[in-house]
């Protein structure tokens, strides 16, 4: 029924024409399939409370939608968006993996979608298109987080709260772990870009351009040159720039906890999370003596892969 309802809106059908097709074909199908008699009469009672409840949730995500197109937020976000981000494709991104499913964790029952699909259209995508957006975005989010939904998705099941709360988080793992680790990647090296890249380019400043003319000279092509002139000459940066990222990546803890929470556990976060919160100071003490090991035996390698010549014959 909610496919056929979709399928019409997506067509332009007027919601409330929309709507009349499913609850018509609902009613058929009731006496085929549903209960008789007083259990008839029990679920009718049960549904009409479970769906007053819905119905006063979604009326809020509606009320909230109202307001801010009123105000002109909508128009306002739509246009600050598109002064932002300029490619559609960044801002599909930003939509399906922030504000929609934001929206439908706190509130549920397809309000993301309700808040999410005006403001795709005033940033100029087609109405298909935006309601692919929003669907995709309620895809994106653990819906174990959904309270509401969850709730009244259990007592229609006839299952504890817990019990589907736990499946129904479970079954989202596999995009949610994608998009938290996609999430920390890109901080992190949002993060260290400025250092390691001030590094290298100290280190390409201080390449005499005489070697880059001789390599000229004797036809040497710009690959040959990044091979057999640029890269040995930067191996002093590199092993800098190397030592300091790696061993500021083993110490990351605050991006991990923020983006991704327990679901991606590293050193420093554990050796954090033993101490403080299980009170276990030899078990952290454990944690940060394999974070000392890991750096000390990864600089070493890269000591020893990224050895100067003079280091060579020095050593």
């Amino acid at each position: 029924m909610p496919g056929l309802t979709a399928a019409l809106l997506v067509r332009g059908v007027h919601p409330l024409r929309a709507a009349v097709p499913a609850l018509a074909l609902t009613g058929a199908l009731m006496p085929l399939f549903g209960p008789a008699g007083t259990a008839a009469v029990q679920a009718l009672q049960s549904t009409a409370v479970t769906g007053a409840e819905v119905c006063l949730i979604m009326l809020a995500g509606m009320l909230v939608h109202e307001l801010l197109d009123e105000a002109g937020s909508h128009e306002q976000f739509g246009t600050w968006l598109a002064t932002r981000v300029s490619r559609p494709e960044h801002r599909a991104l930003l939509m399906a993996l922030g504000v929609v499913p934001f929206v439908e964790a706190v509130m549920g029952f397809g309000v993301g979608v309700i808040v999410g699909f005006p403001l795709l259209v005033r940033m100029g995508f087609s109405p298909a298109a935006a309601g692919a957006v929003t669907l995709f975005g309620q895809l994106t989010i653990p819906w174990g987080a959904m309270g509401p939904g969850t709730l009244i998705a259990s007592r229609l099941a006839g299952v504890s709260l817990q019990t589907l709360g736990e499946h129904s988080a479970a079954l989202s793992l596999a995009s949610f772990s994608v998009c938290g680790l996609a999430a920390l990647v890109v901080a992190e090296a949002w993060r260290a870009t400025p250092l390691v890249m001030m590094i290298l380019v100290a280190g390409m400043q201080m390449i005499a351009r005489d070697y880059l003319e001789a390599a000229d000279t004797f036809g040497a092509t710009g690959w040959q040159k990044l091979r057999y002139v640029i890269l040995p000459l930067l191996k002093p940066s590199l092993q800098t720039a190397l030592l300091i990222r790696t061993v500021l990546a083993l110490q990351v803890f605050a991006p991990v906890v923020v983006l991704t929470g327990r679901l991606f556990p590293v050193l420093a976060s554990e050796a954090y999370f033993w101490y403080s919160l299980i009170r276990n100071p030899h078990v952290a003490a454990v944690y940060a003596v394999a974070i000392m090991g890991v750096s000390v035996a990864v600089s070493w390698l890269y000591l020893l892969a990224l050895r100067t010549r003079e280091e060579q014959v020095g050593a």
